[in-house]
């Protein structure tokens, strides 16, 4: 059996409110599952970032290794920032 931890938190109502919804829905047995998985989605999304920019880190230095570079050219940048997504 996995060893487990007694935490006290307190939420701010709305997020304690979110809490108590999952638990009135049948789909927890407990906050302590609502908590749990939370933090599980929550670590994974970090990790998934954390490998995303190691991946764009590593296009990088590939790129610049090859030569493919190009000077900074901040009006571009800018030109980028400003059009719409």
């Amino acid at each position: 059996m996995a060893t487990a931890e007694h935490l006290t938190i307190i939420l701010p109502a709305e997020t304690a409110s979110i809490l108590k919804d999952a638990m009135a829905e049948g789909v927890y047995a407990s906050t302590s599952d609502v908590v749990n998985e939370a933090l599980l989605v929550w670590e994974k999304a970090r990790m998934d970032a954390l490998t995303s920019l190691k991946n764009d880190i590593g296009i990088g230095l590939r790129d610049l290794a090859e030569g493919r570079v190009h000077d900074l050219d901040r009006s571009r940048i800018e030109a980028l920032r400003k059009r719409p997504s």
